[in-house]
């Protein structure tokens, strides 16, 4: 089937509770009983805050432990709750696409409890229904949430839905706490701020009406998403031109990346104070991005998109001229400490490249590439 023929039809459902009783838990055990016990589907839930996710997964798996298999990115800790190591948020996320990802294993999931933190290109398309239990920072994050189901598959009359819990405090009219100014403020600011990419994407991801269908378009015109990219500069939270920028240029260079040499090594300045080397990680086929801080000698993480970031470049941005060697070795050290970190043979890791990246007063010319 070719490309410009497939859609898929979105189901968009905007659930505000009417009665005090009826609580977000309500709501989403309703539709887990709809989508995964009624319909076999599965159902990727997306919450804001690590204690959130506990409080879901104690909860749904007291109801639904029987009849469901529940994966979750978010562990318990001392200080209450945090995210799984990335190894094993990896491994959850393949547990509940293993056809996205095309993994085998006996552990197959059909409910999915997780954060935003895995950020962009994260695949879950075997799910065909996501739950946004808390409200986001902004709208962009929805768009994000609903783009990791909504991916190319080989069913074209594939049929997603999005549910959106909407908190009680906002239908209070008789309510006004700071509490719940605040809450409405940032519901209806994303309400707002929902209309600027919904204007370039052709449709959006929120609906005012409690349900609404809505048919994607999956062939989008990346260039025209750049050249109107000005319509996101509104939306808090999100440098989703940006994201587009950085995927206009992978589109461009996309032919010329099968023949770069592994491993790629390279070194330019950078604005910040302390140097730092950036180093994707090849292990069991899957890609791990390191930001490693070569002063306090930890890794640091960041958002994909701040990452991409502070790593572009334009082709006449002078570099830094840093012997091959350190920055081997910079990499090396990297590598290691995350290996350690994940307790992992270092032989079964794999460099794909590495960046140096140097502070304000190194020497700045022409451009330094090598590889081993």
């Amino acid at each position: 089937m070719d490309l410009d023929e497939q859609f898929v039809q979105c189901s968009a459902s905007f659930l505000s509770p009417k009665h005090s009783s009826y609580s977000p838990l309500f709501h989403n055990k309703s539709i887990i009983e709809e989508h995964c016990l009624r319909r076999k589907g599965k159902v990727t839930v997306f919450v804001t805050r690590h204690l959130t996710a506990l409080y879901l997964l104690n909860a749904l798996g007291r109801r639904f432990g029987e009849h469901s298999s529940i994966g979750c990115t978010v562990e318990s800790s001392d200080a209450g709750a945090r995210l799984k190591p990335e190894l094993q948020r990896s491994k959850e996320l393949k547990r509940f696409s293993q056809r996205s990802y095309n993994y085998t294993t006996k552990q197959e999931y059909n409910l999915l409890i997780c954060t935003d933190a895995d950020g962009v290109g994260i695949n879950l398309q075997d799910a065909n229904t996501v739950v946004n239990y808390d409200l986001p920072d902004g709208a962009d994050q929805l768009f994000q949430r609903a783009g990791r189901v909504l991916r190319m598959t080989s069913d074209s009359q594939r049929v997603v839905h999005l549910y959106i819990l909407v908190p009680a405090i906002v239908t209070q009219k008789d309510n006004t706490s700071q509490v719940q100014r605040s809450i409405c403020d940032k519901f209806n600011r994303i309400i707002r701020r929902h209309d600027k990419p919904k204007h370039i994407l052709g449709s959006g991801v929120v609906s005012l009406e409690e349900n609404s269908e809505i048919t994607f378009d999956i062939d989008l015109d990346v260039e025209q998403l750049t050249e109107e990219g000005e319509f996101f500069g509104g939306i808090r939270g999100v440098s989703a031109d940006s994201m587009i920028a950085h995927i206009t240029v992978l589109e461009q260079y996309q032919s010329r990346i099968e023949d770069l040499p592994k491993c790629l090594l390279s070194a330019r300045n950078y604005s910040q104070s302390e140097p730092r080397v950036f180093v994707l990680l090849e292990y069991e086929d899957n890609y791990y991005p390191i930001l490693f801080n070569l002063s306090s000698e930890s890794i640091e993480k960041q958002p994909e998109l701040e990452l991409f970031d502070l790593l572009s470049c334009a082709k006449t941005e002078p570099t830094v001229l840093i012997p091959t060697a350190k920055v081997e070795h910079s990499a090396n050290e990297a590598a290691q400490f995350w290996c350690d970190r994940e307790n992992i043979p270092i032989e079964q890791v794999s460099k794909i490249c590495a960046l140096y990246l140097a502070p304000p007063g190194s020497q700045g010319i022409h451009c330094l590439v090598s590889s081993s």
